[in-house]
This record gives C-alpha cells, sequence and structure tokens, in this order.
C-alpha cells in the first residue's frame, strides 16, 4: 500500500480554455495559480494504491482528502490497512460531540468541493479494493494511533470516539464527551471498549496478550497494560504474563541527555546488552545539556519546557535565547526540537545561544478549550513573556537578545506574540503555517481564523479583527522577520505578513522551498530550513557571520535589512509612508 501524488493535468493553456475559460467551483488560490489551475475535485489529495503479489497496483477511489503525512498501517496478514482521512461530507449529527475544536470544524462552512478538518479512521479491504469508515464516528485531536492485534484479526486504535447510537443514556453522554481507546474486529468491523481515559495505543505483545497504551507526549507519558479476560478489556500490572511464554523484547531508552539505545531485554536471563548503537558518530560530538525547567507565565498559569544549554555554558555569562515553540517531552532525545522544519536546537547551542523549547501547560488538560478561540494568542504570549523573564531572573540570558520560531500552528501564536507583546525581540522565524490573519481568512476559507479573532470579519466583529488579527498590527512588529513557506500550495500563506511588512519598510525576507513538505524530510531542504536559521539568528542575536563565500549574498541580503532596521528604528513613523 503506497501514497502518490497525482498526475499533473494540464489545463489553462488549452484551445478549450483559450475559447470558454475556466470555471472555477472549489479549491485554493494557490492551488489554482501554482498547480496549472488543477480544480479537479480531488486537488491536493494524495492518491491510494494497493500493489498486489502480482505487481500491479490499483488505486483506490475515495472522495476524502488523504494527507501525505498521515500514516499508513497495513495488518500482518495483508488482508487489510488503516488510514485516516479528512472528509469532504461530514454528517451533521456529529455536532452532538462535545469537542469544541471538532463541534466547529463540523458546523463550519465549506464549499460543496472543499474538504473538511475533521478525520475519520478508515478500512480498506486490501482484495475487494474497498475503502469504508472503521467506526462511524471522527477521529479527536491529540491522541490518534493503531496497533494490530491477533495477527491482524483486529485492530486498536486510539483516539476515536464511538458511535451515539446507544440506547442508555448515560453512555451517550460519555460517548459524546470522550473519545476512546477500542478494539475493532475484523471484517465485521464490530468494536469493543477498551478506555475512555486519553491514552495512545503503543504496542501489542502477542505471546502474553498484552496492549500496552502510553499518556500523550506533552503529558507525563506513563504507560499502562491492558489485557482481554472474556469480553471485556482490563487494565494490568505491567510485567504480568498471565501465563504465556516470556519472550525477549526490544526496548528503546532515551531521555533529554541520553541518545536512543534499542536492548534486546530478556527477563529471564536479566540480560540487556546493547544490540545496535543508531548513531556511532554521537560520541565524537559535544552535545549541549538538556534540562527540564517550570516557570509561571505573565497570566499566572505554570509552564513546561526544555532548556538547552550551550556545551561550554560558564556560570554568570548571559547567553542570546532563542525560543522554540510547539511542544516538549522529557522522554526523548532531540537534537531540532519537536520537527525538523526550522527548528535547531543543539545546533544553535553549540553557537552559544541557550533554547527554550516550550512546552505545554505543567498541569495536564489545563488551558485545552483556548485553541481556535481569542484566548489562544495571549495565552502562549504570556508562556513566552514568563519564560523570558524566568531566565532573566535566574541570570542565564540577556533579554535584549531574544529570537522566536514558530511553526504551523505556532507561526500564528508568535506572530500574535510579535504584534501585541511590549517584550523586545531581536529576530523571529515563522514557518509554514496557519497566521490567523485576513487574508488566510479570504484565501482558505479558515474557521480558525474566524475563531482566533472573535468572529467575522465585518460588523460587531470588525473591531476584534483590528484589535487582535497579526496581519492589522503589523505596524507593531520591531524584529526582522524570516518567513518560510514550504510546497507549492502554501507561498500565498505568508504573504500578508511578507508584503505587510514590506510596504512599512520592515526587514523581512520570504524563503519559499517549492518541493518541500510540511515536515521537511529531504536533506537538502532541511539545510535550507534549519542551517538557515541557525545562521539567521546567529546574525541577529550575536553579530557574527559565517565566512563560508556561498553564503555571501544571504549576509548582503542581512546586511541591507539591518539597515533598513536602523532607518526604522530612528523614524518610525517613516515606514508607514515607504514606498517600494
Amino acid at each position: 500500500m503506497f501514497e502518490a501524488h497525482p498526475p499533473a493535468i494540464k489545463k489553462i493553456d488549452t484551445p478549450e480554455v483559450r475559447r470558454s475559460g475556466i470555471v472555477i467551483t472549489g479549491g485554493y488560490p494557490d492551488d489554482i495559480l501554482t498547480e496549472d489551475c488543477a480544480t479537479d475535485q480531488n486537488t491536493g489529495t494524495e492518491q491510494l494504491y494497493v500493489e498486489g503479489r502480482d505487481g500491479i497496483a490499483t488505486r483506490i477511489e475515495t472522495d476524502d482528502f488523504i494527507s501525505d503525512w498521515e500514516p499508513l498501517s497495513l495488518s500482518p496478514n495483508g488482508r487489510f490497512a488503516v488510514v485516516s482521512v479528512y472528509l469532504k461530507n461530514v454528517p451533521q449529527a456529529w455536532a452532538e460531540y462535545q469537542d469544541e475544536i471538532l463541534h466547529r470544524y463540523v458546523l463550519e462552512h465549506r464549499r460543496m468541493s472543499e474538504y473538511s478538518s475533521v478525520r475519520q479512521y478508515m478500512l480498506l479491504d486490501t482484495s475487494k479494493k474497498k475503502l469504508q469508515p472503521l467506526v462511524d464516528a471522527p477521529i479527536s485531536f491529540g491522541t490518534m494511533g493503531a496497533t494490530w492485534i491477533n495477527d491482524g484479526q483486529s485492530l486498536v486504535v486510539s483516539g476515536s470516539y464511538l458511535p451515539l447510537d446507544v440506547a442508555d443514556s448515560e453512555a451517550r453522554r460519555q460517548r459524546a464527551r470522550l473519545a476512546f481507546v477500542a478494539e475493532v474486529s475484523l471484517p465485521d468491523r464490530r468494536y469493543l471498549p477498551i478506555t475512555s481515559r486519553a491514552l495512545i495505543t503503543q504496542q501489542w505483545n502477542n505471546s502474553t496478550g498484552t496492549l500496552i497504551l502510553q499518556e500523550p507526549e506533552e503529558a507525563t507519558a506513563a504507560r499502562f497494560a491492558y489485557q482481554k479476560r472474556g469480553l471485556a478489556w482490563q487494565e494490568t500490572p505491567q510485567g504480568n504474563t498471565a501465563g504465556g511464554v516470556t519472550h525477549p523484547e526490544v526496548i528503546l531508552e532515551e531521555d533529554l541527555n541520553t541518545r536512543p539505545h534499542p536492548y534486546r531485554w530478556d527477563a529471564s536471563q536479566k540480560r540487556r546488552p546493547l544490540f545496535l548503537d543508531l548513531n556511532p558518530q554521537f560520541s565524537r560530538l559535544s552535545f549541549g545539556r538538556v534540562v527540564e525547567i517550570r516557570w509561571k507565565a505573565t497570566d499566572g498559569h505554570e509552564v513546561v519546557g526544555g532548556l538547552y544549554l550551550p556545551p561550554d555554558c560558564q556560570p554568570g555569562v548571559r547567553y542570546p535565547l532563542v525560543i522554540q515553540t510547539h511542544g516538549f517531552n522529557k522522554d526523548r532525545f532531540w537534537i531540532d526540537g519537536p520537527f525538523s522544519s526550522a527548528f535547531a536546537a543543539q545546533p544553535l547551542a553549540a553557537k552559544g545561544i541557550v533554547v527554550l523549547q516550550v512546552g505545554g501547560s505543567a498541569e495536564a488538560g489545563q488551558g485545552e478549550n483556548v485553541t481556535g478561540t481569542p484566548e489562544e494568542g495571549p495565552r502562549e504570549m504570556a508562556a513566552y513573556e514568563g519564560a523570558i523573564d524566568h531566565l532573566d531572573r535566574r541570570g542565564l540570558i540577556d533579554r535584549d537578545r531574544v529570537g522566536i520560531t514558530g511553526f504551523s500552528r505556532t507561526v500564528f501564536k508568535v506572530g500574535y506574540t510579535l504584534t501585541h507583546s511590549k517584550y523586545h525581540f531581536a529576530a523571529a522565524t515563522l514557518a509554514d503555517g496557519f497566521e490567523g490573519g485576513y487574508v488566510n481568512y479570504v484565501l482558505f476559507q479558515g474557521v480558525d481564523s474566524v475563531g482566533v479573532n472573535g468572529g467575522l470579519p465585518s460588523d460587531a466583529s470588525l473591531d476584534l479583527w483590528l484589535k487582535n488579527a497579526p496581519g492589522f498590527n503589523l505596524d507593531r512588529v520591531t524584529a526582522p522577520v524570516r518567513i518560510e513557506e514550504y510546497a507549492y500550495g502554501s507561498l500565498l500563506g505568508g504573504w500578508e505578513w511578507f508584503s505587510g511588512l514590506s510596504f512599512r519598510a520592515k526587514p523581512v525576507e520570504l524563503i519559499w522551498i517549492p518541493f518541500g513538505t510540511h515536515l521537511l524530510v529531504k536533506p537538502w531542504e532541511r539545510l535550507v530550513s534549519q542551517r538557515g536559521n541557525v545562521d539567521w539568528f546567529d546574525y541577529w542575536l550575536q553579530d557574527r557571520s559565517d565566512p563560508d563565500p556561498a553564503k555571501k549574498q544571504q549576509y548582503q541580503r542581512w546586511e541591507a535589512m539591518r539597515a533598513q532596521l536602523s532607518r526604522m528604528n530612528q523614524n518610525p513613523d517613516r515606514s508607514l509612508n515607504h514606498t517600494r
């Protein structure tokens, strides 16, 4: 089973179009302009294929959107597969589910040809080449996962709501409020709830019949074992084999400062030999020490994160700071941060820069309902501001040399901070994400832009947009801004900031990686983003340039931007009347 990009279809320069023009029934402007007006209903979706033993690949038809970063999983016997999709047609009855984000996406107004942001697990029968819902219910946000058990006779999924077609009123209320971990038997697709706790399915031990579930990354990452007894699943102490034979297991050990080591654990012989060093070159590198820290946001809530210190960190020295966003996990050895797009924690630390990887609230579940509301930006801004105060009080950072990076969803949060905070930022990066502005609303009909700004940008809500929307407050930006956009269909996403800052003669540059994916994978594309950001923050926070001749033009651009910043600081009103 595999995904592939749809073939290019030339639609603009054809005799028919020259004669009759084009009727556009949906899609987004950047897709239409950059993909030669590919206005088919399946524009942007990946195509799904199954290839049999005969080597012939058959396309699986679907009206729903298949993303290139959603996982595919094939059963051990090859009979079934599971994939999550973004639905084109969402049952209105799903509005009864009480998750605020899901509720908003179910009810949002969309054109008939547009996909929703509501996801659902789909089951593929590889022999019949048929795709159908695994469970007649949507997926929640944050605990997705799938594990095959009993040699593929069943599938355990996490983060799935269950159908509301139950007679028991209390069970119905519970299903409306909570997503479940559930076993789905195949091929009849009958489901059996395992737990309504917010856990992610991790692995299955076939010899002991034990299912391992884990808390989400942002939480404590505790693990829980479940076994099926009769017709019900029950939690069991880990290590309880229920009479099964113990076999060696492969265990991966890592933490903030311990690189991943796979061990072969044999409980009967109490042995844990290291059978493979995944990264032997790491022994020749000096990594900065990473410590978990907690601090109070300026609005009072407590935040947790990871602090990357320079390898030669000296007491009493105040270092520059780069704030990276979008999550923290104390049990993972992250060189870059949570993603490879724009983030580069250890390389920045090696340049003598302290890096703070911002997580969520220290108290699990706190602040979950602010997403997609006017409180989302202010709450995250308070976390960044509180971190600066905390590290300044510790004597660790120079608060006049602070940079910040937003990626994906946190582009909006960082953009809001740059336009609303009274704290000084010396440089910023906004990488390939939702920015919550008017252009995003117009181009993508984004329900999230409406949510974070308090309503539609008209009538009574217009004043809220003028107050909240980052794009309407670009005059307040004082930091040089690096904008990164990936893939053909994303170029216009950063255009409001690029155009708005350029018009005001504020230092800004836009880096477009036209063949990149949202989560950058190809080594050269990652270097453009990650190495570019290391150079960017080293230049603006430490006034240092890489002498590599290949980077000459880069620093010439930045020198011109520095002169632009100097003029802006000398005469802040001049930027409003500047023309290019």
